[in-house]
């Protein structure tokens, strides 16, 4: 398995087909790419990577957590439309595009329950 980090606190962790011992497409490589505000990618790339635009496309995009299904496939289908040579550029794109739409779309941070005044208090300082 192969980690890399694209943004500063955004962690990716790929793994190919070979990998996972999945069932593979002739001439084509499968990635997932799993990012730490849960959501997961397949990307493929074709037998004429990198040679020829559009050889790498976002197969499935998934997201929990709070990630609207409809914005997911809307940043697939604007990487796909870029028609791309690699899968780093893909993979780059992609992480910025969840870096964008994270802060509109990632769960709240729990927060703690607020602490109720103190009577005695109250009878001390008046």
């Amino acid at each position: 398995m192969l980690s890399d980090e694209a943004n500063d606190d955004t962690m990716i962790s790929v793994r190919t087909s070979k990998e996972l011992m999945s069932d593979e497409v002739e001439g084509e490589e499968e990635i997932i790419v799993t990012f730490n505000e849960n959501v997961t990618a397949v990307v493929m790339m074709g037998s004429d990577c990198p040679k020829i635009a559009g050889s790498v496309r976002i197969e499935q995009l998934v997201g929990i957590g709070g990630w609207n299904d409809d914005l997911l496939l809307s940043i697939q289908k604007k990487i796909n439309e870029k028609e791309l040579y690699t899968a780093s550029e893909v993979i780059d794109m992609l992480a910025h595009e969840i870096d964008i739409n994270r802060e509109d779309h990632a769960p709240p941070t729990p927060g703690l329950p607020k602490r109720k005044k103190s009577r005695f208090l109250d009878t001390l300082f008046p």
